[in-house]
């Protein structure tokens, strides 16, 4: 599945069935191209796809890489490193 939440206020949060890209963009297109246009940020993993994604569903939106994957692959790095 693939969650994602609208940070505002009245915050919310979305689950779709599936994380594929074709679910995403279809969702997403059920906006108005101003109400994405309106998004100014994405916080996001560091998928690749979704990186791709991001400028053709939101083109004012800067990406930003959660802090817990980067973390995350700074430990396993680390980890690596220190046992091999």
């Amino acid at each position: 599945s693939y969650a994602f939440v609208y940070a505002s206020p009245d915050s919310f949060m979305e689950i779709l069935p599936s994380r594929d890209l074709n679910t995403i963009r279809s969702y997403f297109y059920g906006f108005s191209l101003k109400q994405r246009q309106a998004v100014t940020h994405v916080v996001m993993d560091m998928n690749a796809s979704y990186a791709t994604l991001v400028p053709e569903l939101f083109p004012n939106a800067q990406i930003v890489i959660d802090r817990f994957h980067i973390v995350q692959l700074m430990t396993r790095a680390i980890n690596t490193i220190r046992t091999g």
